[in-house]
């Protein structure tokens, strides 16, 4: 288990046989990860989801936050309504019995997910966009002072 917060000491006791790596680099475990799955009761848009997503490891998380706009349920990855433990562990015992083909298909649809809507061919023009709006509000602000 990855990440940290205010119920580890509780779970570490509770789960003696999980290893819990706390905050880590990631960059040393993304090879061995198949399936992210992110049980947070609260949640922005986490930059682990799209890291994992960038890497074609699909994500199963509960709907909090802004996943629901990232994650299409059973195409790229799997929401889960908070706090239905016994559908995530369904959305768990499905992809470790699924086919290397299911698996590298839900893979490419995660990667392609970030590839059409993160990267930076997309974010960048948008970004760029935002500046040019800017500019010639900034420059009549200028020739007023």
């Amino acid at each position: 288990m990855f990440g940290d917060g205010p119920m580890r000491a509780e779970l570490e006791a509770q789960y003696a046989h999980l290893t819990f790596y706390g905050q880590v680099d990631m960059q040393d475990h993304w090879q061995d990860i198949g399936l992210l799955c992110i049980t947070s009761r609260c949640e922005g848009l986490p930059l682990v989801a799209l890291e994992a997503m960038a890497r074609g490891i699909p994500v199963a998380s509960f709907a909090v936050g802004a996943l629901p706009q990232l994650i299409k349920d059973d195409y790229n990855g799997w929401l889960i309504t908070p706090q239905n433990f016994i559908r995530f562990q369904k959305v768990i015992q499905n992809w470790l019995q699924s086919s290397e083909c299911d698996h590298t298909r839900m893979s490419m649809l995660a990667y392609q997910t970030i590839r059409q809507r993160f990267s930076c061919d997309v974010v960048g023009p948008k970004i760029i966009d935002v500046y040019r709006q800017a500019l010639p509000a900034l420059a009549r602000m200028a020739e007023r002072s």
